[in-house]
């Protein structure tokens, strides 16, 4: 039986249209954003000697077994169970059969190495970095390669939104590689094996480089797409944002084609340093979504910063431009830890995220609030 301390919500939702429309189209829309969700769990419990973890969403279901380095699971869910369905089901109702596996090869002068089962399993090195209502996130670290294999240092990325899931290789090299080459296959039981490869024929030492592929739930199976020629902009979506308090100025919105999501980077702005100041802060953002074209389009947000202010009381909603609340979650993610400035997801750092589809041809107007112990 499934365990987590995530509880469902019961959301009620306003959205604003700004092309003539039905009264209820963007309602809907909102309403229909607010279904999303992602759980992360151990299958058998941490203190289970396989150490496989699953991820579900309500679009598909993967799991992978980190004592084996291997991706056992990827099937997409044709009827979504609610949230709460999802926390009581069995994992053996999702996850009865192994039906994928996953190749990762590195190519260094002339010779193939691959990824395999770690020498020793550590949980430290099979890292949690993001997980709440909208995104998960672990970085597997210290990857052991097959023997012979040139002294590098590796990490494979697992990141998952509800519609999308990325499975991300980087490696960094200590000594140059000649006719060096990256290698990501999936074979799946039931469907073709997809193979996917980026050449980096002068790889100089201390030079990272990274392939993932990414995958989207389709009503057959998966659409699989390397990193390496994903669109680098998102033509469907346009978003502005503009904070508003403490101070009024334009914010930076930089789309991620990696990790599919706009970036929105916050400011760190504080008048009042005092307890009772930084109980009473409130930063409010502006945020302007506009689809163009005819179909609705998938927004993901991440409202990020690298943070200087005290994260470890701080709340986070999305309002109309009225400034009242209307229930779509935001999911907080932060970190203030410091020790070794070696790892790549050490702190100090906090992000916001939630997902919202924007009907076609519309404009939609929201704000993003952020505050402390006091909110209005």
């Amino acid at each position: 039986m499934k365990k987590c301390l995530m509880t469902p919500l019961i959301i009620i939702v306003m959205g604003i249209c700004t092309r003539p429309c039905a009264a209820g189209d963007v309602r809907e829309s909102i309403l229909a954003s607010a279904a999303n969700y992602t759980y992360m769990w151990w299958a058998s419990g941490l203190r289970d000697q396989t150490k496989a973890f699953n991820i579900q969403t309500n679009r598909y279901a993967m799991s992978f077994d980190y004592g084996k380095m291997q991706l056992t699971h990827l099937t997409p869910l044709k009827k979504a169970p609610t949230p709460g369905q999802a926390l009581t089901m069995s994992n053996k109702a999702i996850f009865a059969k192994s039906n994928v596996s996953m190749d990762c090869v590195l190519h260094a002068g002339g010779r193939k190495f691959r990824i395999t089962a770690p020498k020793r399993v550590n949980t430290h090195n099979c890292q949690l970095i993001e997980s709440g209502r909208f995104f998960q996130r672990r970085c597997l670290t210290e990857l052991n390669w097959t023997a012979g294999a040139p002294k590098l240092s590796s990490e494979l990325e697992i990141a998952a939104w509800p519609d999308r899931l990325l499975l991300l290789l980087r490696i960094t090299p200590k000594a140059d590689i000649a006719d060096g080459a990256i290698e990501i296959t999936l074979r799946f039981t039931d469907a073709k094996t997809r193979k996917f490869s980026m050449r980096t024929d002068n790889w100089p030492a201390g030079s990272e480089q990274q392939l993932g592929v990414i995958l989207h739930p389709t009503a057959n199976g998966f659409s699989v797409t390397p990193t390496n020629t994903a669109p680098r902009r998102p033509e469907p979506i346009k978003i502005t944002a503009a904070q508003t308090l403490p101070r009024k100025t334009a914010l930076k919105v930089a789309y991620d084609p990696t990790q599919g999501q706009h970036y929105i980077t916050l400011r760190n702005d504080q008048a009042d340093h005092t307890p009772n100041g930084r109980n009473n802060r409130t930063e409010r953002v502006d945020v302007t979504l506009n689809n163009p074209t005819d179909r609705p389009q998938i927004a993901r947000l991440c409202f990020g910063k690298k943070q200087t202010l005290r994260i470890t009381g701080l709340s986070a909603i999305i309002c109309d431009s009225a400034a009242r609340p209307i229930g779509l979650p935001v999911q907080i993610s932060k970190n203030w830890h410091v020790k070794t400035k070696t790892e790549r997801y050490e702190g100090p750092w906090y992000r916001g995220l939630t997902m919202l589809t924007v009907p076609a041809r519309t404009t939609l107007k929201i704000q993003y609030v952020s505050f402390g112990a006091l909110f209005g």
